[in-house]
């Protein structure tokens, strides 16, 4: 008991603990805390299952199956704070290790996978063993149709795609795990996205300070240069000599809006500010060397564009592999129901089950791939009906008619489509966000928010705009440094190795000097003759 009492006093405890007679201890009080496990340190997969603390007289982190002992547990937590687990504050090597020993917990990434498992809470098919990339997809729309309305209804497969998307790359497992791995990839694939966007300046916070773009910018023509450098072959392998002559015209007029308003008039269209997408624009000419592309190429020309700003005289040295991996996936899920044409020895066919692959590299582990983010084709909901949503517009022009029976000219994509395709993946990923972090909230009787670009208000956004402006800005004051350096260090060398003057030998014997000029002698009466003549 001295050392309890001792420890006690070491932590700031202001109560003693007293002893009977018989050697038990005093009732504890309803505001004293104990420290963890007695003051003994427990570290291990078994420490959560003794006793971590006390808290009002409940057990911190005893184990218990009843859903009153768990919140109970929960509230003891909360009022002592997660850093009283003593388990996190060392690193541990070994099999009986906790997860996340020796780091601190992300508590936003924590709070999401809460929010996000919420949402599929007694919804998700599958079981944590074995559970594919469609079960999650069939699971998240059963759910969001109910969730959002009929007015939205048909953009949940636009955002079911989301969840395939950040689920990619699990697409062969075994199983893509249970809901906490779910959201946790989820997580890591929004950050992905907002970084994204904050690189390549597709964020409205952005407008105060956008670099120059363009084919005819400095970087711009850099970037052609070397695209005509290193790849010196046409536009497309198989279709070179078809794309080089065809030229599509953009429609002015409504490239703004990157969705259509709703059949009964509850969801508007939305519509991308004019500077933000005018800059989109101009960025995406840079990138597809001012001239309609394919799916396919327009998102490997991204990645490679992005790593040619890594390089030396690029302008972004700051950026890294990973930047340019989170541009790729960005590009692949706006474009990934936009297929590549065919080879020429097949006839087009515009059947759903005879596309290929979508854009990001995976076959469709859904259904096979829609319409609904084709830039010319609409999506019927029935057959013979008008479209009555979606991203697209209701009715084609000759020349959308035209283009879409074209054999290649169809699979085409014009700077101004492809910027629409990425406002509305930024759009969808930001109302899938939406939907998990209010999953508590009900939507019963509340109007559907609807699809939304995100705005100067997203403060996850404002902090990584900030981060990303703060990490330019050292890098190229760090680069200016070395270049002077540099400079110094070549002028310095200069000095160095520049040769000794010699004498001219054509100079003349009278101009040298003369014995006599150092003699005092004859310098004295040599000044007093000058003096007294």
């Amino acid at each position: 008991m001295q050392m309890l009492r001792l420890l006690a006093n070491v932590l700031g405890v202001s109560y003693a603990l007293t002893v009977d007679k018989d050697g038990a201890p005093d009732a504890i009080p309803a505001g004293m805390m104990l420290p963890p496990s007695g003051g003994v340190f427990c570290r291990g997969s078994g420490c959560p299952y003794s006793e971590v603390g006390v808290v009002g007289g409940q057990q911190i982190m005893g184990h218990t199956q009843t859903e009153q002992g768990v919140e109970e547990q929960a509230r003891a937590a909360l009022a002592m704070g997660m850093d009283a687990l003593l388990a996190r504050k060392e690193f541990c090597r070994g099999m009986s290790c906790v997860d996340g020993m020796g780091k601190p917990v992300d508590r936003t990434k924590a709070a999401f996978a809460a929010q996000c498992s919420h949402f599929f809470k007694d919804g998700l098919e599958g079981h944590d063993e074995y559970r594919t990339v469609k079960q999650v997809y069939d699971s998240f729309g059963s759910i969001c149709g109910p969730r959002v309305g009929n007015a939205e209804m048909p953009l949940c497969r636009a955002y079911g795609d989301v969840f395939a998307a950040a689920l990619a790359p699990q697409l062969d497992a075994i199983t893509v795990g249970s809901a906490d791995a779910i959201c946790n990839s989820m997580f890591d694939f929004l950050l992905e996205v907002k970084q994204a966007q904050i690189d390549l300046q597709l964020f409205e916070g952005s407008l105060d300070h956008l670099d120059e773009a363009g084919p005819q910018s400095a970087r711009g023509r850099r970037w052609s240069k070397f695209v005509e450098m290193s790849t010196p072959k046409p536009l497309n392998e198989t279709h070179g000599n078809l794309l080089s002559s065809l030229q599509v015209r953009a429609d002015e007029e409504s490239k703004y809006d990157i969705t259509m308003p709703s059949w009964d008039g509850a969801l508007k269209a939305t519509r991308v500010p004019s500077l933000l997408f005018d800059h989109c624009e101009s960025e995406m000419k840079e990138i597809m060397l001012d001239a309609p592309q394919t799916s396919g190429r327009v998102a490997k020309l991204a990645v490679d564009w992005c790593n040619f700003q890594q390089l030396r005289g690029g302008g972004r040295s700051d950026w890294s592999e990973r930047t340019c991996s989170g541009i790729g996936k960005l590009f692949g899920l706006a474009l990934r129901n936009i297929p590549d044409p065919p080879p020429p020895d097949q006839p087009p066919m515009v059947l759903a089950g005879a596309l290929p692959k979508p854009a990001f590299g995976q076959l469709s582990p859904t259904m096979p791939p829609t319409y609904t983010m084709m830039p010319t084709i609409p999506d019927p909901p029935k057959w013979g009906e008008p479209p009555t949503s979606g991203p697209v517009p209701a009715k084609m022009t000759k020349e959308q008619m035209q283009r879409m029976l074209d054999p290649v000219q169809r699979f085409l994509l014009r700077p101004d489509q492809v910027c629409q395709q990425l406002f509305v993946a930024i759009g969808a990923t930001n109302r899938v966000e939406g939907l998990l972090r209010n999953s508590f909230k009900t939507s019963f009787r509340v109007p559907s928010a609807g699809m939304a670009l995100p705005t100067k208000d997203d403060l996850m956004l404002q902090a990584m705009q900030q981060a990303a402006d703060f990490r330019k800005s050292a890098t190229q004051r760090k680069e200016a440094e070395a270049v002077k350096v540099q400079a110094d260090l070549k002028e310095a060398a200069a000095d160095l190795t520049k040769p000794a003057r010699e004498p001219d030998s054509t100079l003349e014997l009278s101009s040298l000097p003369h014995s006599s000029d150092y003699n005092p002698k004859v310098t004295a009466s040599a000044s007093f003759l000058r003096t007294h003549r």
